[in-house]
C-alpha cells in the first residue's frame, strides 16, 4: 500500500456520499456544520502591524483538532506561516486564490471579499 501523504490521499480510498459507481464527475455535496447547514467560508486580506498583510479566512464550524489540520494543509500548499484562531485560519501574505481553491475542493462554499 502506498503511504499517506495528505488527506486528499486518505479521501481518495474512502467513499463519498452520493458518489457514483461508475466514477462520474458529479458535484461535491457541501460539508455541514453543527447546526446541519453548509459551511460558508469567507476569505479575505487583512493588513498587520507594519503593513503586513494575511490571508484570513473565517466562518468555520469545525472541532479544534480538524481546523489544526486544515491550517497545517494550507500552510504547506501556500509554503507559508499561519494560525487557527477561533473558528478562523489567519495565513501570512495574500494568498487567496490558492486557498479559495483548495477549500472549494474540500466541500466548503467559499466567497472572496
Amino acid at each position: 500500500m502506498a503511504k499517506l501523504t495528505s488527506f486528499d490521499d486518505l479521501g481518495a480510498l474512502l467513499p463519498h456520499d452520493g458518489d457514483s459507481p461508475e466514477g462520474g464527475a458529479e458535484e461535491r455535496t457541501p460539508r455541514t456544520g453543527y447546526d446541519g447547514r453548509a459551511q460558508k467560508l469567507e476569505v479575505m486580506l487583512d493588513s498587520r502591524r507594519r503593513g503586513r498583510v494575511v490571508t484570513l479566512v473565517k466562518g468555520f464550524q469545525a472541532r479544534p483538532g480538524e481546523l489544526e489540520s486544515i491550517v497545517a494543509e494550507l500552510k504547506r500548499l501556500c509554503g507559508a506561516g499561519g494560525r487557527a484562531l477561533d473558528n478562523a485560519i489567519e495565513l501570512q501574505g495574500d494568498h487567496r486564490e490558492r486557498v479559495v481553491e483548495k477549500l472549494r475542493g474540500m466541500g466548503y462554499i467559499v466567497r472572496t471579499r
